[in-house]
């Protein structure tokens, strides 16, 4: 069996240990031992356990593909297809892309206030989708303006890793909405143009822009004021076109704006036919378990309510 947290594990031992501490201070009795016992599952659902469901014949190709992703606050805008933000129409192409071109060499770099490479190369797309799901913005409270060239630095070490290796094809695929948040002057991408093969650009939002959502410390959900002048009105986001055609430009690669994930696919057959198998490799499939655990969520749910009706019947 193995394990692919929801939430990174660091994290939720945090929130788990703040929750055992809150409810030993304030519950009781049957109460105590049953939230106690929802925080424990809970924790255990996140691990998202697996099982192994045998082995499958994993195709490797020449292709070395780099997902380059804006995850600033922007990115919140909800104007992405049916009303999804634009991160998760971000997620939802990744997604996308892995099933269209499987058996690739895939890394991760992330840019906000400052740009990680959250994976290097790897042929494990497993772990590209789990990475890519749990991406987040930075909280508001802490998002500062950001340059949307930050990744280059990133990108460049990547791309230079990649060359190193005989018969590579370099692909980039970089998701942003092109919005520049920083008073700082755009880095030129040209230099990275020599190490790239193909990829794109791929826009996110509108030109209408739309308003940004956040979740406060109450756990309510509220929109992003912009505060520049009294009285606040809600920040509305723009995609900026003309960034993203200059980054593509740059770069060597297309400009494709994206409201749905099949706008990719004339881009994704050119690249296909560039592919050339290498070698095969046999990887152990694995299947999803919580779920089987959700109905015990469901029932201490269940008694955790009758618990507070009862409690409140006594009380009359």
């Amino acid at each position: 069996m193995i394990i692919k947290p929801i939430i990174p594990l660091i994290l939720m031992i945090i929130i788990s240990i703040v929750l055992v501490i809150l409810i030993c201070t304030s519950s009781k009795g049957m109460k105590l031992v049953n939230r106690l016992l929802i925080v424990l599952v809970i924790f255990v659902i996140n691990l998202r356990p697996m099982v192994p469901n045998g082995n499958v014949e994993v195709v490797n190709n020449n292709l070395d593909i780099m997902f380059v992703i804006d995850t600033t606050l922007s990115m919140e805008a909800f104007d992405y297809q049916d009303g999804k933000t634009r991160l998760e129409g971000v997620k939802q192409d990744v997604d996308y892309i892995l099933n269209k071109i499987p058996g690739a060499n895939y890394s991760v770099i992330t840019f906000d206030n400052k740009s990680v490479i959250k994976l290097p190369l790897t042929f494990d797309s497993n772990a590209i989708h789990a990475s890519v799901a749990t991406l987040k913005t930075p909280d508001h409270y802490y998002a500062k303006g950001s340059t949307i060239t930050l990744f280059k630095k990133d990108l460049k070490k990547l791309l230079q890793k990649s060359r190193e290796k005989d018969n590579r094809y370099t692909v980039v695929f970089l998701f942003t909405d092109g919005e520049n948040n920083s008073k700082q002057k755009l880095e030129k991408l040209s230099d990275l143009k020599k190490l790239i093969d193909g990829g794109a650009v791929l826009g996110y939002g509108t030109t209408k822009g739309s308003k940004m959502k956040y979740t406060n410390y109450q756990g309510e959900t509220e929109y992003i004021e912009d505060r520049s002048s009294y009285p606040y009105k809600d920040a509305i986001s723009k995609m900026d076109e003309k960034n993203m055609k200059n980054m593509a430009k740059d770069m060597g690669i297309d400009y494709i704006y994206m409201n749905k994930s099949s706008a990719i696919d004339s881009k994704l057959k050119s690249l296909i036919k560039l592919k050339n198998n290498v070698g095969s490799s046999t990887e152990h499939a694995y299947s999803d378990i919580y779920f089987y655990i959700s109905p015990i969520l469901i029932l201490l749910f269940i008694i955790e309510i009758s618990l507070d009706r009862r409690g409140k019947i006594w009380k009359e």
